[in-house]
């Protein structure tokens, strides 16, 4: 029913990648409905839940035998309280799916819950048809600022999103976002995941608010929610010019007294020739007072990079003079 795989890192931490392969429906239920049917609910199919909790085991019998937190020799009892937590969290919810969304959901809570952005669900099928409001909020700070608007809500843009349904912003933020998409004691991934904090992509264990207030140009309104279909083509660049993740570039240069080195990943050619300028430099790095690393935009990669700047595989602060 699914295919699980499992990889190392250069580091030795253990990536989780959970699949679905097969899904077994009727005709009847296979008929998508036509995207102007906004209000359209696939009936629930409690078939859902076995599937569910079959691959909750295969993730937690995964990250149990091959994650070096788990081993028994390193005496990590935060990671393997985490893991027991989690996956008593993760049967309960399975219990109760009966949607390839609440499987989703399921599994991507897991896998935030163990608080390592390294053990991760990737779904094979993403919801083509999402829903969200009409606009889309960004975290500033910490202010929840609408950054993108349309039609009958463009006049929202540059409100300041106070609260939905009674609960404030931070409250609905760290139930939905900081329990199926991101670590929420992280600030960093905070303001990456905000743009989705109002986009439903059906998952059953978050509601969704009905009204939200906001507080624009001195004066307060609230606003009823219109929730409407939209394609995910047309939503994930809305979605990423709001996460204002920025982007580092690549190179070296010179910083007042000091060097900045700019490395948006740790993969590309581009960063192997960051590389190469920090080797050709060194000598004026170990002197400089300091040195900036500008990884704002990195997805990720390999750690070698990071050494090889560093210089065999020491501390990059060891490129700073002593004292």
């Amino acid at each position: 029913m699914s295919r699980m795989s499992y990889q190392r890192s250069p580091s030795g931490i253990a990536l989780l990648l959970i699949a679905l392969s097969t899904v077994f429906c009727t005709p009847a239920a296979a008929q998508i409905p036509g995207p102007g049917l906004d209000s359209y609910r696939a009936p629930p199919d409690r078939r859902w839940g076995p599937i569910t909790a079959t691959d909750v085991e295969a993730a937690y019998v995964l990250l149990r035998d091959n994650h070096p937190g788990a081993a028994p020799a390193l005496h990590d009892t935060d990671f393997r309280e985490r893991l027991q937590s989690a996956h008593a969290a993760a049967k309960a919810r399975a219990a109760q799916v009966t949607s390839y969304q609440g499987y989703l959901a399921t599994l991507a809570a897991f896998a935030v819950a163990m608080g390592d952005k390294h053990i991760w669900s990737r779904p094979t099928f993403a919801v083509e048809m999402p829903r969200w409001p009409g606009f889309i909020v960004s975290k500033r700070g910490n202010l929840w600022v609408v950054t993108d608007a349309s039609g009958k809500q463009g006049a929202l843009e540059g409100a300041h999103l106070l609260a939905c349904n009674g609960k404030t912003v931070d409250e609905l933020a760290r139930r939905s976002l900081g329990t199926f998409r991101v670590d929420w004691r992280i600030g960093a991934q905070q303001l990456q995941s905000a743009p989705w904090l109002l986009v439903d992509e059906g998952n059953p264990f978050i509601e969704r608010p009905e009204k939200c207030d906001f507080e624009h140009d001195g004066s307060h309104e609230t606003v009823q929610l219109q929730w409407q279909r939209i394609k995910r083509d047309t939503l994930a660049p809305k979605l990423k010019k709001a996460g204002g993740a920025g982007a580092a570039g690549f190179g070296l240069r010179r910083a007042g007294d000091g060097y900045w080195i700019a490395l948006q990943d740790l993969a590309s050619d581009d960063a192997t020739h960051v590389v190469e300028e920090v080797a050709a430099q060194k000598d004026q790095l170990r002197a400089a007072p300091f040195v900036v690393l500008d990884m704002r935009g990195n997805g990720g990669g390999s750690s070698l990079i990071g050494r090889d700047i560093a210089g065999d595989g020491q501390s990059l602060l060891q490129l700073l003079p002593a004292g």
